[in-house]
């Protein structure tokens, strides 16, 4: 009896209970299911995953930030650095192209002035000419004598004064056979120093007729006992000019020369047409050409070294 008792009063606690959490419900907003079951793993769990998440990626960045802001600062320092370099390269830039300008430019000017070094190579080259044809004209009316016998004291000296225009006069009356008065010679002296007794003597006439009269009769000197001949007296170019000539003759690569008013005349064979000689090149033509060695007529020119005979070295 008393347990029936005891089981109505729980069972009208438990409606009344309802009813309150009834009214309760009406008064309130309901929470989400999503809500309560989150709130109470909070509450049931703090230490869960969920709970720890914010706080781990707090930690990486940071973690991150620790290594990404020096990274940062190195790279707008290096960008710097970079900005920097590319003012300077600019500016070598500006100065190469300003050299490159300055250089066409000095480039322009050497041009123009080597044109005007050509110029006046060639307007030196015929003042030359011209300097040294005057100074032959000027030698137009005078001869030299070579081999003349001249008085010398026991060491072989010159004794001074002599009197080369007798000496002169005598040769020209009695070796070459011409009538010549004293008055016909302007000047005459000795030149250079006397090998056993003979000298050159340099003879200045008064007028190039006589001149012209004389060195057209110098083959009469042909076999003389002293070995005295005449020459004009040419410039020191076309002295050498006939020295050379006259190995040329020696070599027999040339027939004769001669020499005429100053001029220089050659033949290459008997019967070949005179030439005249004015410089080194026309010299230089007169040479034969140079010819290989018979070993190398078989090598053809474009054949690498290696494959050309060897020279001996004995």
């Amino acid at each position: 009896m008393s347990e029936h008792k005891m089981d109505a009063s729980f069972d009208v606690n438990i409606e009344s209970q309802s009813q309150s959490d009834i009214i309760l419900t009406s008064s309130q907003p309901s929470p989400s299911i999503s809500s309560l079951i989150t709130g109470s793993n909070k509450r049931g769990n703090p230490d869960s995953p969920d709970s720890y998440q914010p706080h781990k990626n707090s930690q990486l960045v940071k973690s991150a930030d620790v290594i990404i802001q020096p990274l940062l600062k190195q790279i707008k320092e290096q960008e710097t650095v970079i900005e920097t370099h590319k003012q300077h390269i600019l500016k070598q830039f500006i100065q190469i192209s300003n050299l490159e300008q300055a250089t066409l430019n000095h480039i322009s000017t050497i041009k123009e002035q080597g044109k005007d070094l050509d110029c006046l190579s060639d307007e030196i080259a015929d003042l030359k000419i011209r300097v040294e044809s005057q100074e032959q004209y000027s030698r137009r009316t005078s001869l030299r004598f070579h081999n003349v016998p001249v008085p010398v004291d026991n060491h072989g000296k010159i004794l001074h004064p002599v009197n080369t225009d007798e000496i002169v006069l005598d040769i020209i009356r009695n070796k070459l056979n011409i009538n010549i008065d004293l008055n016909e010679i302007g000047r005459s002296h000795v030149i250079g120093n006397a090998r056993k007794g003979r000298s050159q003597v340099i003879v200045r006439f008064i007028s190039y007729r006589m001149k012209h009269l004389v060195y057209s009769n110098k083959k009469e000197l042909k076999g003389d006992t002293n070995g005295t001949f005449i020459t004009e007296n040419l410039s020191q170019y076309r002295t050498e000019l006939v020295k050379t000539l006259a190995d040329m003759k020696t070599k027999n690569q040339i027939s004769a020369y001669w020499t005429a008013d100053g001029r220089i005349f050659v033949k290459k064979s008997e019967n070949s047409r005179k030439l005249i000689i004015q410089n080194w090149q026309d010299v230089g033509n007169l040479r034969p050409p140079l010819t290989r060695p018979v070993a190398y007529d078989n090598q053809p020119d474009n054949q690498p070294d290696s494959a050309k005979p060897a020279i001996s070295r004995s």
